[in-house]
This record gives C-alpha cells, sequence and structure tokens, in this order.
C-alpha cells in the first residue's frame, strides 16, 4: 500500500489514513455516531453569531460551486485484529468497508461544521452527493489518541464548550470506561432513568470528572473562554500520556466501590436529628457533583501531583498503588460493618453539621470539603476508627 495514504504515528502506535470518497459515502459512514442524538444538525449547536451564519452561508456556497475543503478528520477504535485486517487491504475500498461495520465506533474529531455545511450543500443539490472528498482517519486502540488529537486539532478555533467537544468522541469515551469500569452503570442525557444505588452516574457528568481529573483542579468553567483555553491545555498534556485514560478509569472503579459500600447505609427513620441533613442516606453522598469532584480531583493530585508539577512515571505508578492500598482498606472495613457500626463509622451526623456552614459560595466550599475530607482518607486509610477526623480534616 502507498506511503501517500497510509503513515504510522510511532509514538501512540496510531495509523493515519487520507481516503477519497463519494459525500453520499461520507454521510453515511459519520451517520451512525449521531443516531443516539438525534441526528447529525444536533451534535454541536449552530454557531448564531452574524459572522459565523455569513461564513456558514459562504461555506455552503463554496461547496455548491465546487470548493475543495480541508479534509474531515475521522477517528476509529480498532482492535489488534481488525487492525492486522486493515492493513492487509489492497485498496481504500476494502478498508472503507472494514471502517463501515457497525462494530467500529466512528467518530469526527476535526470537522463538525465542515460536515454539516456539507450535508446542508447535498441536501439542496442531490448532484453533490456523488462529488468526491477528502477524509483523514486516524486509526487507534485507545480512545485516549483521539481524544488527544481532537483537543490538538480543536485548540484556537471558535469558542466551543469542552463537554460539547468531547461529546465528538463521547460514544467512544463511554464504551471504554463502561468496557474498563464494570461496576459501574452508565446513564445517557437521553435517559430518564434516576439513580437508585451506588455505582450510578451520568454519562455527562463522567465527562465532567474527566476534565477535573486532567486539569486536577475542582472546578472548570467552560463558559468561559480563557477557562477553556486552560482546561484545554491541561486536558492536552495530560491524554498526551498514552495511560492517562487507565489512571482515570481505575479512579472511577474505586469511586463507584466506595459509592457501592457507603450505599448501604441506611439510618433509623425516626431519628429527628436527620431531618435537615443534606446527607441522609448513604447513596445519597455521591449523588451530588461536590463529593464527585472532590474525590477525583484530590486523586489526581495524590496520583500526578498538584497543577505546575509534575512526577515521572515511576513515581506515578507508585502512588497509583498507594491509591489502590488506602481505597481497598477503606472499602472493606465499610463492607465488613453492620447497620449500627457503619453508623457510627460514616458519621454523618459530623459531615452535615460541616455541610450547613454559612457560606457564600457553598458549591466551592462543598467541593473544598469533600477533596480535603479524602485526601485525609487517603493519608490515614490504615489507621481511621471512622471518617470523623476526615470530615473535620483542614
Amino acid at each position: 500500500m502507498s506511503n501517500l495514504f497510509l503513515l504510522h504515528d510511532d509514538r501512540v502506535n496510531c495509523w493515519s489514513l487520507i481516503a477519497e470518497m463519494t459525500i453520499e459515502r461520507y454521510l453515511n459512514l459519520v451517520k451512525p455516531a449521531y443516531r443516539e442524538k438525534g441526528g447529525l444538525d444536533n451534535q454541536r449547536a449552530p454557531l448564531k453569531t452574524k459572522t459565523a451564519i455569513r461564513i456558514r452561508r459562504i461555506m455552503v456556497r463554496d461547496i455548491q460551486s465546487g470548493a475543495i475543503l480541508p479534509p474531515v478528520v475521522v477517528g476509529a477504535i480498532i482492535n489488534n485484529e481488525i487492525s492486522g485486517k486493515v492493513l492487509s487491504c489492497k485498496n481504500i475500498d476494502e478498508i472503507l468497508d472494514f471502517l463501515n461495520s457497525d462494530e467500529i465506533p466512528i467518530s469526527i474529531i476535526d470537522g463538525m461544521q465542515r460536515t454539516t455545511a456539507i450535508k446542508e450543500a447535498a441536501d439542496k443539490d442531490e448532484a453533490l452527493l456523488k462529488r468526491k472528498i477528502r477524509v483523514e482517519f486516524w486509526l487507534s486502540e485507545a480512545v485516549n489518541n483521539l481524544i488527544y488529537r481532537m483537543l490538538i486539532l480543536n485548540t484556537g478555533q471558535i469558542p466551543w464548550e469542552m463537554t460539547r467537544q468531547l461529546d465528538t468522541i463521547y460514544s467512544s469515551l463511554t464504551d471504554e470506561i463502561i468496557k474498563k469500569v464494570p461496576n459501574i452503570d452508565v446513564y445517557t442525557k437521553d435517559n430518564t432513568a434516576r439513580r437508585k444505588g451506588g455505582g450510578q452516574y451520568q454519562s455527562s457528568h463522567l465527562i465532567e470528572l474527566f476534565l477535573i481529573f486532567s486539569s486536577r483542579k475542582l472546578e472548570i468553567n467552560t463558559k468561559e473562554r480563557i477557562a477553556q483555553d486552560f482546561a484545554r491545555a491541561d486536558a492536552i498534556e495530560s491524554t498526551s500520556n498514552d495511560k492517562f485514560i487507565d489512571y482515570f478509569v481505575n479512579v472511577l472503579y474505586w469511586m463507584a466501590e466506595l459509592d457501592k459500600a457507603i450505599s448501604e447505609y441506611s439510618p433509623d427513620q425516626t431519628d429527628e436529628n436527620i431531618t435537615d441533613w443534606k446527607i441522609v442516606n448513604g447513596r445519597d453522598l455521591f449523588s451530588g457533583a461536590p463529593a464527585r469532584i472532590g474525590f477525583i480531583a484530590n486523586a489526581a493530585i495524590w496520583i500526578f501531583d498538584e497543577p505546575g508539577f509534575d512526577r515521572s512515571d515511576s513515581d506515578i505508578i507508585k502512588k497509583v498503588k498507594e491509591f489502590e492500598t488506602a481505597m481497598k482498606e477503606i472499602v472493606d472495613k465499610i463492607k465488613q460493618l453492620r447497620s449500627n457500626d457503619l453508623h457510627e463509622y460514616l458519621d454523618f451526623m459530623t459531615l452535615n453539621q460541616k455541610l450547613s456552614a454559612k457560606t457564600g459560595k457553598i458549591g466551592e466550599y462543598e467541593r473544598r470539603l469533600y477533596m480535603t475530607s479524602f485526601n485525609s482518607m487517603l493519608k490515614n486509610a490504615s489507621r481511621l476508627p471512622n471518617l470523623t477526623p476526615c470530615w473535620n480534616a483542614r
């Protein structure tokens, strides 16, 4: 096969493939990536500024006039077996037949607006469906590499929420989490099911936790452009590590284990003291964003160090093992306790007293409280008589 079409990325073991195909074939290829969200047009909200609308109109007109746009970049997750079959193909058509399989997740990592413009132009003139365009494919065994490329390619472009950017490879990221974290249930935004126990999370919440983990910060304001750029830079730096997703899903696993263990707790409903509590049942703890964010942010700092500082790969591996050992000790302890003992060990009374503090920035206060508490939990796992010292930690 000619190197004009296929190049290998030695650093992350990916393949870059440039292919020519008809607009009709391209639109059919990417259509399944949007099926869950109701169609191509809804993947990214239309840009509403006068300048953006004008540029969009010009792009559609240019396509109708025969203009050639820069290649759209499409990502595909493939395993070793499929990779071997793809590389043995004799021509581009055979490769595209493989990529068109329902078993291979396809996602656009650069070119959402171009794709929408191409579709709009084809809707106005069906003859355009037979016109050829160039598409670049990144074939990877790890979704982490697609996230990295998507962030790089979108840096410096028109403002776009980080969570919406990640939604372009949303299904691949979610599939990776579901595959590697079997102890959680993931609900999509369209799923109306409510959390009934530990280990159940909205997929959009996992996207937020991914940003928290990559930035090692308690809050990411993705509506502000400056904050967006910093968050994107943090995510680019983190996802350039090919083990990053593995570290992230490992932390998710232990958060879910702790969540499930604590969710077994239910207080005596006749206790008048619990009337005004924010956290009553065990499952309430991780139902709220502050506890999830505090746990993930603390874990990220524990593993990678504070923002601005970096650890070597060997030190990261050491910190991961420390994290796992501490979490296993805490989770095993909670699982062994009976109802009355669990009540004393969790000490939700102290936690709720802390949560009832009067403050102007309640969200920030709660996230900080949980991060400090979970840090104390990790440091003192082997000697904790109960969680009271954690809730009181400063």
